[in-house]
């Protein structure tokens, strides 16, 4: 529990359909564009963790996005 971990939501499976099969899927490619955005931001998460430390990181990143239409980072 003490160890920091970045967790990316994959949204619910469509009814009808095992979670561990729509876990375990290769997501659509449509989703390209929102899987490398969150890879992203994950990976501002990772270094704001580092830099500034877990709280300050969990605030930002667990942000809304900002009024402007970006993301908080």
């Amino acid at each position: 529990e003490a160890t920091p971990r970045v967790r990316v939501g994959i949204g619910r499976p469509p009814a009808g359909v095992d979670v561990a099969a729509w876990v375990l899927s290769r997501p659509v490619s449509e989703e390209d564009t929102l899987l490398a955005a969150a890879c992203d931001r994950a990976a501002d998460g990772i270094e704001c963790l580092v830099a500034e430390g877990a709280e300050r990181a969990m605030n930002r990143i667990n942000q809304r996005e900002s009024r402007h239409g970006g993301s908080p980072l």
